[in-house]
C-alpha cells in the first residue's frame, strides 16, 4: 500500500493557508502522507507507480477541520444531563466520535469527559476497531465542590485547597489526559451561581499550572467573568474557553495578545438556544444564555480587534447543540 498513490482530482482545494480556492487541483496521498497538493500541470507522476484516481469534478476539497472544545459524553440534550450507566455513556462517545469525523472534523479536544471512559474510546480508534477522529483528551474538569458537581458527576472532579489541586492534576495525567481543565469562574448552563463569579483563588489556579507543567501538560480555563479570566491569564493558563465578560477586561485582552494565551469562544451555545425549538430547554437556561449571550459577542469582537488568537470550538453536546454541526462555530 505505500507505494501505490492515490490521486484526488478536479475538485476546488481550499489549502487552508488563506491561499484562493485552487480550481481542478491534484492531491496526491501516499500511505497516511499527503505529498503533493497543487495544480494538475505541476504533477508528474513517477513512472512505475500503481495509482488509484478519484474524479472529483464539482466537488470541495480541504483540510481536516479542528474542533478545540467538545464533550463527547453528551449529545445535545436539551437539559444537558448526560447521567448514565458506563456502557451507555461509551456507545454515546463512540457514535458522537464517528459523527464528528463524518462531518469532517478531523481533531477533538474533548474539555470534559466521564468516568475517563473517553479514554478507553480514544484507545479503541487508536487501535483500528473503530472508525473516529483524532482526540486530545482533558478528562475530567477541576472545579470547587458543590458547584454543578450534582449536574456533571461524571465530568467534574470537585477539588479545595492548592494541595488538592495538585492531587487533582495528578490524577487526570495519570489517566491520560493530554491537558488540564479548571473551572476558575460559575458556569452559565448551571443552576447555581452566576456564570461570572470566580470560583478559585490565585494560589490555586497557580498551583494548577505549575503542576500540569511539570508533566508537559498545558491548561484550559473555563472562565466567564473577567475577574476569573485575569486570574487565570495572570497564572498563566494557555486557554480561555467561552470568556464571556472578557469585554470588561482592556488590560486582560492586552495580556491574551501578549503571551499568546488562546480564546476558545463557544458561540456556538448560544446561537443554538436562541434559534432552536426550546419548549424541552429548562427556562432558567434560555434566560440565563439570553442575558450573556451579547455580552459574549462584545468580548469576542474585542478579543479579534485586540489581537487575541481565536481558536475554534463549538461545545457541541450542550442543548441543541449537536456533533456533527460543529462547522456552524
Amino acid at each position: 500500500m505505500e507505494n501505490k498513490l492515490l490521486i484526488l482530482q478536479g475538485a476546488t482545494l481550499i489549502d487552508g493557508t488563506g491561499r484562493e480556492p485552487l480550481s481542478q487541483s491534484v492531491v496526491v496521498i501516499q500511505g497516511e502522507k499527503i505529498i503533493f497538493a497543487g495544480t494538475a500541470g505541476k504533477w508528474k507522476a513517477p513512472k512505475g507507480r500503481r495509482t488509484v484516481t478519484l474524479d472529483l469534478n464539482g466537488k470541495f476539497l480541504l483540510p481536516g477541520l479542528i474542533d478545540c472544545h467538545v464533550h463527547l459524553c453528551g449529545s445535545g440534550e436539551p437539559d444537558a444531563n448526560y447521567k448514565a450507566d458506563d456502557g451507555t455513556v461509551a456507545l454515546r462517545m463512540l457514535r458522537n466520535a464517528r459523527r464528528n469525523l463524518a462531518a469532517g472534523i478531523t481533531t477533538v479536544r474533548d474539555v470534559g469527559g466521564w468516568n475517563a471512559i473517553e479514554f478507553s474510546v480514544r484507545r479503541a480508534i487508536q487501535a483500528g476497531q473503530f472508525t473516529g477522529p483524532r482526540m486530545m483528551l482533558l478528562g475530567r474538569y477541576i472545579g470547587i465542590p458543590n458547584d454543578g458537581e450534582d449536574h456533571y458527576t461524571g465530568m467534574m472532579r470537585p477539588t479545595r485547597g492548592v494541595k488538592e489541586m495538585r492531587r487533582a492534576v495528578r490524577e487526570q495525567v495519570k489517566k491520560g489526559a493530554d491537558q488540564i481543565k479548571i473551572a476558575t469562574t460559575g458556569a452559565v448552563l448551571v443552576r447555581k451561581g452566576e456564570p461570572g463569579a470566580t470560583r478559585f483563588h490565585d494560589d490555586e489556579i497557580r498551583a494548577a499550572v505549575t503542576e500540569a507543567a511539570r508533566f508537559g501538560k498545558r491548561v484550559a480555563a473555563h472562565a466567564h467573568g473577567i475577574d476569573g479570566i485575569r486570574k487565570a491569564v495572570q497564572a498563566g493558563v494557555n486557554t480561555i474557553e467561552h470568556g464571556s465578560y472578557l469585554r470588561d477586561g482592556g488590560d486582560v485582552i492586552a495580556a491574551m495578545a501578549r503571551r499568546g494565551t488562546f480564546l476558545v469562544p463557544t458561540l456556538k451555545v448560544s446561537w443554538d438556544l436562541s434559534r432552536g425549538k426550546t419548549t424541552e430547554v429548562p427556562a432558567w437556561m434560555i434566560k440565563k444564555t439570553c442575558e450573556v449571550r451579547p455580552i459574549w459577542l462584545e468580548s469576542v469582537r474585542a478579543a479579534w480587534e485586540g489581537g487575541v488568537q481565536i481558536a475554534n470550538g463549538s461545545d457541541v453536546a450542550m442543548p441543541l447543540n449537536r456533533h456533527g454541526e460543529n462547522a456552524l462555530e
